[in-house]
């Protein structure tokens, strides 16, 4: 708010001035008051140039459309080829879409898809995917190695009318994708795990039974440790 003072003032302050001596002199003024109020907002300023994000009315605090929290995070975006720190982020993963908060009023901008190439949430990192058989998108890098494991998550709104008011909720899924030789495969339990990395399918089973891993309590889990595994003897 303070920055957002700083530009009226300052813009206020010129345009005092020019009604004091000419037109000419208010233009100037204003463009200077542009330029500190650009610089008061610092690098992430070219963040702000995204649409308005169209927030959907929630009716119930545990019923949101973004990831994990209904908060800001801080995270990290590189966007449109340069890359940005220490910026607020919410992930609306039922749209697919970064939003960001302007420091001077709090309204919420939506980033251009296509210009994000991938952001972090915290210690979570993201990256957009396109020109795959994967559906373009927004996908949560949760293992980074030669067989690299995806998350895609994804919320769908549902509203219901009860005792004539609207009830939004939201049921959330993830699907998830290791990246092998070039090429993505969806998995979704032990079998088309070890299918694709059949190869080393005896070694594989044989780590899940020593560490007494049980893939449908934790599937993320088993999922990446999987493909550490796999990797590690596939030098």
């Amino acid at each position: 708010m303070r920055r957002f003072l700083l530009f009226v003032l300052v813009l206020q302050l010129a345009r005092v001035a020019g009604a004091q001596h000419d037109t000419t002199f208010v233009s100037a003024g204003a463009k200077h008051a542009q330029r500190l109020y650009e610089q008061s907002i610092g690098p992430q300023s070219h963040l702000l140039n995204g649409p308005l994000y169209l927030e959907v009315e929630q009716t119930h605090d545990d019923q949101f459309p973004f990831f994990l929290i209904n908060d800001w995070v801080e995270g990290t975006v590189d966007y449109d080829d340069q890359h940005y720190e220490n910026v607020p982020l919410l992930y609306d993963i039922a749209l697919d879409q970064i939003v960001t908060e302007h420091p001077s009023n709090a309204t919420k901008i939506r980033l251009v898809n296509e210009k994000v190439a991938g952001f972090t949430l915290g210690e979570k990192k993201f990256i957009r995917i396109t020109g795959s058989l994967l559906p373009p998108g927004y996908y949560e890098v949760l293992y980074p190695g030669k067989s690299t494991v995806y998350a895609k998550h994804k919320k769908s709104q549902q509203d219901r009318i009860n005792d004539r008011k609207i009830e939004r909720s939201y049921d959330a899924r993830t699907r998830y994708h290791i990246f092998k030789n070039g090429t993505f495969f969806s998995v979704r339990s032990k079998s088309s795990v070890l299918e694709i990395l059949s190869d080393r399918k005896r070694e594989l089973k044989q780590m899940m039974q020593q560490q007494r891993m049980k893939f449908n309590t934790n599937r993320e889990k088993s999922i990446v440790r999987l493909a550490e595994f796999y990797d590690s003897i596939n030098p």
